[in-house]
């Protein structure tokens, strides 16, 4: 009696996060199966869903063979499902697709044609879907050719504000590139975990391939994590990514510059990003006040506000905000940022209790 042979590995293996997108989940699978790449997988890991989501990715599982679902107990974050996926993955190069977006037909052979030992990076341009709106956006670094480690290192140092490290979707990853380095997602970043993730492996290949076209396409919703406001502990889930970068920076032969970078871009992008998601705590009155205070106290406003050189480079309306932060002026936030009506009612009923921020203790 002789045993059935086993299937073979995959050249390519797609993990695909799943928590809570019924609606969409479908429509991602559906993208990946009409791939023109002949050997690849899909690992589903779904983290606990809610909604029907398991039962979508059960039913594809049952009728396709390239499709296999793993799932969690109780809800680990996108971090952790992620990390899952990798270990159950059997394939060469690695993809990363987000259960609510969906992919371009060739993404999967275009890329990973250029993924080897040699060069375990590359990367393409994302279609962002919001509001109606499409926009194309491209990583910005030479195409048609490696780029080294050396002329890689250069271009990172404005990795930040040229937004090089976002989306680790964009990029596709040799698989004995990551065992080597131990590149996982880090179940501790519950914000950003894929910039810090893309940031490690930008900094430590020996080169990286850019294919200059929209191949993976992104669905803004507007009740994902990224996307919704007045969350409570915001300014602490990017004091985490925070730490994380400022570990990866610290053995950078480029530290000054690497930092004067992720400075400007704390305070241009990440800093009125977290004003206005504290202004839009629900209950507003002591809530947004230890949001605030949290923000003022949190490592990475310190760390930029007091960068000079980061400071003097920001426009008028962000030195204002910095400024506003630093000393708790509720008052001065109205001239310095552009808030919603929501936001100024906040900020209306705050005035008239004369209070600060800047004396109260950051939220635990």
């Amino acid at each position: 009696m002789t045993s059935a042979p086993l299937d073979p590995a995959p050249e390519l293996s797609v993990i695909v996060p799943a928590y809570n997108i019924a609606d969409y989940l479908a429509e991602c699978l559906d993208s990946l199966l009409a791939q023109t790449a002949r050997s690849f997988e899909i690992i589903v890991v779904d983290d606990c869903s809610t909604d029907s989501t398991r039962e979508i990715a059960m039913a594809y599982e049952a009728r396709e063979h390239r499709i296999t679902l793993v799932s969690h107990d109780h809800n680990q974050g996108l971090a952790t499902t992620r990390n899952t996926g990798m270990e159950a993955a059997r394939g060469v190069v690695i993809f990363f697709v987000d259960g609510d977006d969906y992919v371009e037909p060739d993404m999967l052979s275009t890329m990973s044609a250029f993924a080897t030992p040699a060069t375990p990076v590359v990367g393409c341009g994302v279609v962002v879907h919001s509001g109606g709106t499409s926009t194309t956006q491209f990583i910005g670094l030479p195409s048609a050719r490696d780029l080294d480690a050396h002329e890689l290192r250069t271009l990172l140092r404005e990795a930040h504000t040229r937004r090089f490290y976002w989306y680790s979707q964009r990029f596709c990853f040799h698989r004995s590139f990551l065992d080597h380095e131990g590149l996982r997602f880090r179940p501790e970043i519950r914000l950003g975990e894929d910039s810090v993730f893309n940031c490690s492996a930008l900094n430590t290949t020996t080169a990286l391939r850019v294919v200059d076209q929209g191949l993976y396409h992104i669905r803004h919703r507007p009740n994902s994590l990224t996307s919704t406001k007045g969350q409570r502990g915001f300014a602490d889930r990017i004091s985490s990514q925070y730490v994380a970068l400022r570990e990866i920076y610290s053995s950078s032969p480029a530290e000054n510059e690497r930092l004067n970078d992720y400075f400007r871009y704390i305070l241009a992008f990440q800093l009125p990003q977290a004003v206005n998601n504290a202004l839009l705590i629900e209950g507003a009155g002591e809530a947004v006040l230890d949001e605030l205070a949290a923000i003022r106290r949190s490592p990475w406003f310190r760390a930029a506000s007091r960068d000079v050189a980061a400071v003097r480079s920001s426009t008028l309306k962000t030195r204002l905000l910095v400024a506003m932060v630093k000393r708790g002026h509720n008052r001065l936030l109205r001239t310095a940022y552009g808030l919603t009506d929501q936001g100024r009612e906040i900020l209306s009923r705050l005035g008239r209790s004369r209070r600060s921020f800047a004396s109260r203790p950051a939220a635990r």
